[in-house]
């Protein structure tokens, strides 16, 4: 498979470089064979960094190129040596692409479902990756987020569904997958009208 995952040239100069790729890399992988590559090759994927008073948190968002669209991830990693925080960003990012791949490149924004889902992948990631951080990890997310947050709830969902990552890709697939079926069967039902 031709990898369609490219990380910004200008973030070689951090001398961590290295952990930070290796470990973008590796969540992709895992990624690849949770959701197969048709899937994780349907669109060109950037990853960058942000870290800044601006962009506190990180983002997916569409772009136009010269090839056509693509996805440009933007993580907010304060420091590259942090492997396990670069996978609960990218899990969580990569999450959002796959939901991007089903619904299409002009779905509607994130909604609480969506952003409860991409926090309980990347939880469950923390747990294969660093298990040391997770209670780190939500404990952050119950300090800096209210129980009606999706993030909060993501926790609840990533408990739920076991910490079983194939479980809850296969979960995430259908659940899109029916919704993309309901919006365009809406969609040819209004247009009999």
């Amino acid at each position: 498979m031709k990898s369609t995952l490219r990380i910004d040239e200008r973030l070689k100069k951090d001398p961590n470089y290295h952990i930070f790729e290796e470990r973008v890399h590796q969540v992709y992988e895992d990624f690849c064979h949770l959701y197969g590559n048709t899937i994780m090759s349907m669109y060109t994927i950037l990853v960058g960094n942000q870290h800044d008073n601006f962009h506190p948190r990180p983002t997916i968002g569409v772009r136009n190129g010269l090839d056509g669209k693509y996805l440009v991830i933007k993580l907010s990693i304060y420091d590259f040596i942090h492997d396990c925080s670069v996978a609960v960003q990218m899990a969580h990012e990569l999450t959002h692409y796959v939901i991007y791949t089903v619904m299409g490149l002009d779905k509607e924004k994130a909604d609480f479902e969506e952003e409860s889902l991409c926090t309980a992948m990347s939880l469950m990631f923390v747990k294969r990756y660093n298990p040391e951080f997770y209670e780190f990890h939500v404990d952050f997310i119950k300090r800096k987020y209210g129980e009606k947050h999706p993030y909060y709830n993501g926790i609840y969902v990533a408990e739920e569904f076991l910490y079983d990552i194939p479980k809850l890709a296969k979960e995430i697939f259908i659940t899109y997958t029916l919704k993309k079926y309901r919006e365009e069967n809406n969609s040819v039902k209004r247009s009999q009208m």
